[in-house]
This record gives structure tokens, C-alpha cells and sequence, in this order.
């Protein structure tokens, strides 16, 4: 995520996380692609910008260097673990030319002209035998943002590229009872430097 100190207060890590991860805004927080057709990822995403998805967590101004995308009417019911999390795509602000999904053997691509702005990776581990109820499937996705795109934006904004990671686990006492999640944040790179 981009940041930008402008205060001394430092705001609770966990409203971020669930501000970024859509648990909360999550229909202003969705990027939108627009589709030729509902059943295939492709198209020109619509431009979001930047001052519409800045969001102010105590003395901090946050914004997302990816945002999930509104889900079209297919089921990926032959990828059951892609029902479980939405799919990712770096930002709009991050380019300067509209930007182009397009679906690639390996991996979902964007990109602004010529050039890839980001790509977004999933995988699946074990499903048909490791699937336990109350718990997600054992599964994961990346978003790789261009760093040069990143940079560029960072310095326009006046802002400080950082990483905000959460770890989540899932805990039970007995083999009958329910799982139980818990959650822990961290931050490297943030500023705590002022800035006008």
C-alpha cells in the first residue's frame, strides 16, 4: 500500500487490513473490468482514481496498490477455492493509459500500452483431500506490481510504498468443535515522517 504520515497518531493495524482486505467498504473498494462477455476475465478495467479510494486511518493516508474486481455471473465451479477469495488486480491509478485484462495461460496480465503494469497468480494445494470445514482451502494468489510503476506513484503522491502483512490461523480445542481464527498485523516500510 501507498502511505503518507500526517500526524503523529498511528492508527490500529487491524482496521487497515480489514479496510484493504473488503471487509469493510467492500463495494466502494471493488475494481470494475469492463467485459465483453460475462464469461470470460477480459477488457479494458474502468479508471478509478486515486482521491476516490484514499482513506484516512488515524494520522495516516492509506491507498491500496490492488483493489478486487467485482465478480461477473460465471462460477468457477470446476476451482472451488477461487469461490473463496476474490481476484486481485493492481490499481488503475498505477498506470497512465488505460488499462487491459487480459487472461494468459500462467497468469491474469495488465496492461498499460505496450507495457506490463501487473499480473495477478493463484494456486491450489492438496483440495480434494484436505478441505476441512470452518477452515479455507489450503490456497493462495499473488499480485505483482511493475516496481517502477509503484515508484513513479509513490513520488507523485508525495507517499511511501510499504507492506502491510497479516497472518491469520485457525485454532480448536476438540476434533468436534468449530475452528476459531484469530489474526496478527504487521507493517515494514511505513513513514513516520511528516509530510505537507
Amino acid at each position: 500500500m501507498f502511505q503518507r504520515c500526517v500526524g503523529p497518531e498511528t492508527p490500529e493495524l487491524a482496521d487497515i487490513a480489514a479496510w484493504i482486505s473488503g471487509a469493510a467498504d467492500a463495494k466502494d473498494n471493488a475494481l470494475t473490468v469492463h467485459r465483453p462477455s460475462p464469461l470470460r476475465l477480459g477488457g479494458v478495467m474502468a479508471d478509478r482514481p486515486a482521491e476516490a479510494l484514499q482513506r484516512r486511518f488515524a494520522d495516516w493516508l492509506v491507498l491500496a496498490t490492488a483493489y478486487p474486481i467485482t465478480r461477473s455471473g460465471a462460477v468457477p465451479r470446476w476451482q472451488l477455492w477461487r469461490t473463496w477469495r476474490d481476484i486481485w488486480l493492481p490499481a488503475p491509478y498505477l498506470a497512465e493509459s488505460p488499462v487491459t485484462v487480459t487472461c494468459e495461460p500462467e497468469a491474469i496480465v495488465l496492461r498499460d500500452s505496450e507495457s506490463e503494469i501487473g499480473r495477478w497468480v493463484d494456486w491450489a494445494d492438496g483440495l480434494g483431500e484436505t478441505l476441512l470445514e470452518g477452515v479455507p482451502p489450503m490456497s493462495g494468489q499473488t499480485v505483482r506490481v511493475c516496481g517502477k510503476a509503484l515508484e513513479k506513484f509513490a513520488q507523485q503522491r508525495n507517499m511511501t510504498f510499504c507492506w502491510l502483512c497479516q497472518l491469520t490461523g485457525y485454532h480448536r480445542e476438540q476434533q468436534g468443535q468449530a475452528f476459531t481464527s484469530f489474526a496478527q498485523q504487521r507493517m515494514f516500510g511505513a513513514s513516520h515522517i511528516l509530510r505537507s
